[in-house]
């Protein structure tokens, strides 16, 4: 158990470099006016976290530890948004695309909701200047 959490937190710490150094490149290539940086590592970490979890199942090539590694530490890290479509797309694959579309909705709904609320809090908590 310590193993795999000590393999999680590494590959999570690099995963969290990589997604602050994507960010800064891309920033730095295409420019600061959209979230170039966001858009990449979320949608590559979709393909790769889809990637894995389909060739580790259907191969049984990974030992435990290393798929929690790469999955949970370096992608989980590297973007949260792979586990949102791999799981979206699971309730596709199954048919249950009632839930499907409630994931997707729930998730960017509440979650903007949720950035506004939490910038309200924090521009309420901050003091004000003077």
């Amino acid at each position: 158990m310590f193993r795999d959490l000590f393999f999680i937190a590494a590959a999570g710490a690099a995963g969290a470099l990589c997604r602050y150094g994507s960010g800064k490149l891309a920033a730095r290539w295409l420019g600061a006016g959209f979230a170039y940086g966001t858009l990449f590592v979320n949608v590559i970490g979709c393909f790769f976290l889809g990637s894995l979890l389909e060739y580790a199942a259907a191969k049984n090539a990974f030992p435990r530890g290393l798929a929690l590694a790469l999955g949970v530490g370096f992608l989980g890290s590297f973007t949260t948004f792979s586990t949102f479509g791999v799981e979206t797309m699971r309730y596709v694959g199954e048919g249950q695309n009632t839930h499907a579309t409630v994931n997707v909705l729930s998730n960017v709904i509440l979650g903007l909701f949720a950035a506004w609320l939490g910038m309200r809090f924090g521009r309420m908590m901050a003091p004000t200047p003077g």
